[in-house]
């Protein structure tokens, strides 16, 4: 009788080192194109926010003359501060009340927070995290406060207003402290926040590369939607925040 016998040969450590270097550099090339692709993803559905919002202002202007929602508001300085009565006037026109937080994955404002309720009216105001360029009401300024003149504009009060397809809406929010052109000495990171520093959190846009935003997303008058890089942003707008230069980038 014969009797065969397989000797069963196992990977030494050698080649086992060589599987999980392979393994390791693979991941170390596909991470980085995951960690993108999804944060296109994110990108694209911000873009949609947007565009829905743009959406619900032209059909709420359809019934109001052509006005946008521009309710008296007299709490908060930054534009993510939006008037209760506004926000309302988005949501009952199609805009849901989701679609105003941005999905961006290092965005400090969200829709649900374990520390903060956004949406729970604070005053005359919700915390939104986008930042709405329409007017606050009959008692608050006419013009958004640039610091450089070149960047000026009104706050949006109308959808037929002049150079429509030019005139910004609502944006991503790029919340910062300092006043350098560029924003390389900002900060972008930490920003204060009555709301959330005492948990040790602070306030930042949702598209962050590192320390620095990629960019944002914006809505403009006439309904389109676009991308706009970092290097294309500049101060359109000073807070005069009492616990240092709190400025907004779009």
């Amino acid at each position: 009788m014969r009797y065969s016998t397989r000797i069963s040969k196992a990977f030494t450590l050698i080649e086992l080192l060589v599987v999980i270097a392979i393994i390791a550099i693979l991941m170390g090339v596909l991470m980085p194109a995951l960690r993108a692709a999804k944060e296109g993803a994110r990108k694209t559905k911000c873009m949609n926010n947007l565009r829905q919002v743009g959406m619900a202002t032209h059909i709420y202007a359809n019934d109001n003359r052509g006005l946008i929602p521009q309710f008296q508001q007299n709490d908060g300085n930054w534009l993510w501060d939006v008037a209760v009565r506004t926000c309302d006037a988005l949501t009952e026109n199609g805009a849901k009340r989701e679609i105003l937080y941005c999905p961006g994955g290092t965005i400090s404002v969200k829709n649900t927070d374990p520390v903060a309720a956004f949406w729970q009216p604070r005053g005359d105001r919700r915390i939104i995290a986008y930042a709405w360029l329409g007017k606050r009401g009959p008692n608050r300024p006419d013009w958004l406060n640039a610091r450089q003149a070149i960047y000026r504009k009104p706050y949006c009060t109308k959808v037929t207003m002049k150079n429509a397809a030019e005139t910004e809406l609502c944006t991503d929010a790029i919340p910062s402290v300092g006043t350098s052109v560029d924003g390389k000495n900002d900060e972008f990171v930490m920003i204060q926040s009555t709301i959330l520093t005492g948990s040790g959190e602070g306030h930042r846009a949702g598209h962050m590369r590192g320390r620095l935003p990629q960019g944002g997303n914006i809505v403009f008058l006439d309904g389109h939607a676009d991308w706009r890089g970092f290097p294309d942003m500049h101060i359109r707008h000073d807070t005069g925040d009492t616990r240092g230069p709190g400025t907004v980038r779009y």
